[in-house]
């Protein structure tokens, strides 16, 4: 069957996974932290009868699976069509199907591709996703801005409530999966760039919001660390070049949230460098910190970063661990804070206000009070 677009293409699709019950298990996943719920879903999916069993696998666990399995489906003659769009590749035997890399979320109503989790993202997509849209629900109709957007769950779910929303990253991969995403859920108000932060948005533009969930995590530039969660020496490397830009395509008036990881105390001090920031750019910023990681705790947070550095070569994780460890310790850093930023065009006097809910560092909710 050769449907006239992809948009026909993509609505069979949607078709398929809701005759055969899989919307329903994606909308069952855990909101707050759905990639726990993915990977239990992993080790249930061979409770399941078929032919769901093996949408589950092909398309939230993200395994190949033969094509026999879904023979006398619909789903059958859809195949070639999403392999020729780019969403389902062939083993090289072509007995078997699978995504390429990919894997189906629910987000906020809409359905989304994002990369199958691993150690090593190169589309990143995590909780701190879902907190930062947490922070967005109640913004409806606006121009809107997703910086660093990945698979876009921040824009998209924006423009499903009637928001025009330009999306941005640097990844054309990120690009890519973010358009496929927009033609997913018929969302025809938005715009997708490539580019880096602000670079490829238009000089003239302006937005009510500003969103960005930037590679954030604080780490020595000496560390290979993924590239979407290395976010420098203080964590703010991606973050200072969007507070930069902010007073140019912020319409007064209008918010930017920022999802961020602090550092606090010493010479990396998050809270002195935004300060900093806001007296050059002439902005406000609200810091709601949710969780606080004392940095000399062992195991704790440094040990999850060199672990993360090494997925690929567990041999590094000693060094990693000790480069991680004289960073912190040469800036007398205390603790590593998750938190959300929001500025807006100060009218008076630049400042920055904190609100601390963190605990003792114990909290399960990293991103949530």
């Amino acid at each position: 069957m050769r449907y006239e677009n992809f948009q026909d293409t993509l609505e069979a699709f949607v078709g398929e996974l809701e005759s055969h019950g899989v919307v329903d298990i994606l909308s069952g996943l855990f909101p707050i932290a759905p990639l726990v719920s993915r990977a239990r879903m992993t080790k249930m999916s061979d409770r399941l009868e078929e032919p769901l069993r093996s949408f589950i696998k092909v398309f939230l666990v993200g395994e190949f699976i033969s094509i026999e399995r879904f023979a006398g489906t619909d789903f059958e003659l859809l195949i070639p069509e999403l392999v020729r769009q780019g969403i389902l590749t062939y083993d090289s035997a072509e007995l078997k199907i699978g995504t390429r890399g990919i894997v189906l979320m629910s987000v906020g109503g809409l359905l989304m591709f994002i990369e199958k989790p691993h150690y090593h993202p190169t589309l990143y997509y995590g909780d701190e996703s879902f907190a930062l849209l947490s922070r967005l629900q109640f913004f409806k109709g606006k121009r809107v801005l997703d910086l660093c957007c990945g698979p876009g769950a921040q824009g998209l779910s924006l423009a499903a409530t009637n928001s025009h929303v330009t999306l941005s990253d640097v990844n054309p991969l990120a690009v890519a999966l973010c358009e496929i995403n927009a033609t997913l859920n018929k969302l025809g108000n938005v715009d997708v760039l490539h580019s880096n932060v602000f670079d490829s948005v238009p000089k003239e533009a302006s937005f009510d919001l500003i969103v960005c969930n930037p590679p954030l995590l604080p780490c020595p530039i000496s560390v290979r660390f993924p590239f979407v969660g290395h976010g420098g020496d203080d964590g703010l490397r991606v973050t200072r070049e969007v507070i930069e830009g902010l007073p140019e395509y912020l319409a007064d008036g209008g918010s930017s949230y920022i999802s961020s990881v602090l550092v606090m105390g010493g010479e990396l001090d998050s809270i002195e460098k935004l300060r900093k920031m806001v007296r050059c750019s002439g902005m406000s910023v609200d810091v709601q910190i949710t969780a606080k990681y004392r940095v000399d705790v062992e195991p704790g947070v440094l040990q999850m970063l060199a672990a993360t550095a090494s997925a690929t070569n567990k041999n590094e994780y000693e060094r990693n661990l000790e480069k991680m460890r004289g960073h912190f310790n040469r800036a007398s850093a205390r603790f590593l804070c998750p938190a959300i930023l929001k500025l807006r065009k100060s009218r008076t006097t630049e400042k920055v206000q904190v609100a601390d809910f963190s605990d003792d560092g114990t909290a399960s909710l990293m991103w949530y009070l």
